[in-house]
C-alpha cells in the first residue's frame, strides 16, 4: 500500500455536508472537515475558496506596496467596498501621495489589483 493511500480519510464539507475523501496527516475532525470543504465543488465551498485566495492576494499586495498601517487600513476598506457592492461598484481607484495609483476591482468574481506609478514631468521651457 502506498504512503498516499494510507493517509486517505473522509471529512464532511462544512458548507453542504457532502462527504469527501482527503489526504491529510493526523485525524483531527476539524482539519478533516476543513480539507473536505477545500476540495468540495458546492457553491458555498467555492465561494469560501475564492475568499481565501482573495485574502492571500490582498496580504501580498499590502506587503509589497505599503509601509504604514493607516494606508493598509484605507486600502482594505476600499477592497471591502468593492467586494460588498459587487455589481454596483466595479472598481475603486486609490491615488497615493507618492505617485502610485492602485485600481481595485472585481472581474469574473476575482479580485483584480493593478498598480502603477505616475511620474510627473515638468515640460516648461
Amino acid at each position: 500500500m502506498s504512503e498516499a493511500t494510507k493517509n486517505l480519510q473522509t471529512g464532511v464539507c462544512p458548507y453542504c455536508g457532502q462527504v469527501n475523501t482527503v489526504s491529510i496527516l493526523g485525524d483531527d475532525p476539524e482539519l478533516l472537515n476543513e480539507a473536505a470543504g477545500e476540495v468540495c465543488t458546492c457553491p458555498d465551498a467555492q465561494a469560501a475558496k475564492r475568499k481565501k485566495e482573495r485574502e492571500k492576494k490582498v496580504r501580498e499586495f499590502l506587503a509589497a506596496y505599503f509601509d504604514h498601517e493607516e494606508d493598509e487600513q484605507f486600502v482594505r476598506e476600499a477592497i471591502d467596498i468593492v467586494e460588498q457592492w459587487d455589481g454596483g461598484i466595479n472598481a475603486v481607484t486609490v491615488e497615493m501621495e507618492d505617485g502610485w495609483r492602485h485600481r481595485i476591482g472585481l472581474k469574473d468574481l476575482d479580485l483584480v489589483i493593478t498598480s502603477r506609478q505616475t511620474i510627473k514631468k515638468d515640460f516648461r521651457p
